[in-house]
């Protein structure tokens, strides 16, 4: 038996209400037959309606099933439908298979909506203070300063051991002195003579420092004579020897002195600070080396102390409400006694601006006039919402005041939704008088759902200015006097354990439903804490960037000779 199973939206993604088709689709080949289809459980925001029974049609590969339902949809995001399971029967046996899930995308019906439907869970990244950033400067500073020290060290103790291991065994001074001036004499004519001179006193004084201990390099010529007279060490005839190994080089010197090479200077100057600036960018940028030296080292030091970024991380917890709004759109909401305009254009814009100051609260929407509609199931887009409100306008149902009935179908929104607390706030101006259902009646099933009514009656006390459009006089006023049935609103209130109220004006009215908004509260909960993450990978990685860059450059751009 092979059975192929397919789940089906048209469109895939829609609006807040949009109707969308649901089709279910199996092919069944080998003599098997379908069952009756299962369906899982259905969300609350989501309206589910079969548009026509199960139909089976036969086809070359085999027998082809389906079944179509209507959806509609209250509620924002990826909203998973329903599982569906099609038992197949084939061969004496009955397996129970599963349609693959779906998912459909609903938008709000405004582009300016905010994603109120899920709490704000976004990290709030605080700034560091500026003592973090000096204590870490510090930090660095001493780090490196430890660092140099360390290697400075290193490095003496390493060149003071060599030189211990390499140190030959002490040659006699009178090989040394023979050494270096036959040394000076391969190099008359060759070398500067104030350079020559300087060699040949450095190497007889290092002679007689040798011979005799006395500092030879630190005393002048007639010092040095009168150290050597007062040592006993020495005697007049040593000392006469001493002089006499002068004289050969007395006469090289002075035949040498002949020649132009002693006589002219090579360099007019002493030093090059004389001669003009190395100009040009490599010269000017060479100091960048030891910058980015350092620079590197600190960032690979900071990077060993582990620094960590925080962001704050809020979670609100919220447990809203469900509020269902009952507005009459009857004729009599045309009076104009609440400026600017009439009764059903301020009940309106207080209404809305109702539904944008709540938060986490499920808010659905009912009309009425001589029946009741439901506009807008219980929702938390309250920009979708608000736009609902916005677009009702008389005539879009008949003529009359159903308040049983709108209380009726409020009250059965609201038996089904989550929670505990569940309100409904009727605004009305008029009379009971239509509807199969009296608002007592109604009331009493609204307390058995645990439902609260919080009831309006909207108009001024006596008579009402009531526009008259006539097609040959024009638009008139007529004055009429304003029926509320003030009694049946307060039974419907008391019954239910809510409150009723009289509007006579729009400041009033915008009034009672900030009173019924603090007599509702939400209850919202924020919870902070800290999540704290590794700075110290991007330091290091930072910081072995800068010392390659330091290598490549001092090897290549920026390399000295030698």
């Amino acid at each position: 038996m092979r059975v192929r199973l397919r789940s089906e939206l048209k469109p895939a993604r829609a609006t807040l209400g949009d109707r969308v088709t649901w089709r279910l689709t199996a092919t069944l080949d080998g003599g098997a037959s379908p069952g009756t289809l299962l369906l899982g459980a259905t969300p609350a925001s989501v309206e589910l309606e079969a548009m026509r029974p199960p139909s089976q049609r036969s086809e070359p590969h085999g027998l082809v099933w389906s079944r179509e339902f209507l959806l509609r949809v209250f509620d924002l995001g990826a909203i998973e439908l329903p599982g569906a399971a099609l038992p197949v029967s084939a061969a004496g046996k009955t397996d129970t298979l599963e349609f693959p899930r779906d998912t459909l995308f609903v938008d709000s019906l405004t582009q300016t909506s905010t994603g109120a439907l899920r709490p704000d869970r976004g990290p709030i990244t605080p700034p560091l203070r500026p003592l973090d950033y000096a204590v870490a400067a510090i930090a660095a500073l001493l780090a490196i300063l430890a660092i140099v020290l360390l290697i400075r060290w290193i490095r003496g103790r390493r060149k003071r051991g060599a030189a211990r291991a390499a140190a030959p065994p002490p040659e006699p001074p009178e090989s040394v002195y023979l050494r270096a001036l036959d040394d000076l004499g391969g190099k008359i004519g060759s070398l500067p003579r104030d350079v020559f001179y300087d060699e040949l006193s450095q190497a007889l004084r290092a002679y007689v420092r040798s011979v005799t201990g006395i500092p030879a390099h630190d005393l002048t010529t007639t010092e040095l004579e009168r150290e050597l007279a007062r040592d006993g060490r020495v005697r007049a005839e040593g000392r006469k020897a001493v002089l006499f190994l002068f004289l050969p080089f007395a006469l090289a010197l002075w035949l040498a002195r002949r020649r132009p090479v002693w006589r002219d200077p090579e360099l007019s100057f002493s030093s090059l600070h004389a001669l003009p600036p190395t100009l040009g960018l490599r010269a000017r940028t060479s100091g960048l080396l030891p910058a980015l030296r350092l620079l590197a080292i600190a960032l690979v030091l900071l990077a060993a102390a582990r620094p960590q970024g925080g962001r704050e991380v809020r979670e609100v917890v919220s447990e809203g409400i469900n509020i269902m709004l009952a507005i009459d759109l009857s004729g009599s909401m045309r009076s104009e006694d609440f400026r600017p305009r009439n009764r059903l254009y301020v009940a309106k814009e207080v209404a809305k601006e109702f539904v944008r100051g709540r938060q986490q609260d499920r808010i659905g929407l009912v009309a009425f006039a001589g029946e009741s509609e439901l506009i807008s199931p219980l929702t938390l887009d309250y920009e979708g919402l608000a736009s609902l409100i916005d677009g009702l306008d008389f005539g879009q149902l008949p003529d009359g005041t159903a308040v049983g009935a709108a209380i009726a179908q409020a009250a059965e929104r609201l038996s089904k939704a989550p929670g505990k607390s569940r309100v409904l706030i009727l605004l009305t101006d008029g009379i009971n008088n239509a509807g199969a259902i009296d608002p007592i009646t109604a009331a009493k099933l609204a307390k058995a759902v645990g439902v609260r009514i919080y009831a309006i009656g909207a108009g001024t006390q006596g008579a009402a200015p009531f526009p008259v459009d006539d097609p040959i006089l024009g638009r008139h006023y007529v004055w009429v006097a304003s029926e509320v049935d003030e009694a049946t609103l307060q039974a419907v209130a008391r019954e239910t354990g809510g409150r009723y109220f009289r509007a006579t004006s729009a400041e009033l009215l915008s009034q009672v439903y900030r009173e019924i908004g603090a007599l509702e509260p939400s209850r919202v909960e924020t919870r902070s804490y800290t999540k704290w993450a590794e700075m110290g990978p991007l330091a290091m990685s930072a910081g072995l960037a800068l010392l390659g860059i330091e290598l490549l450059m001092g090897f290549t751009v920026w390399r000295r000779y030698p």
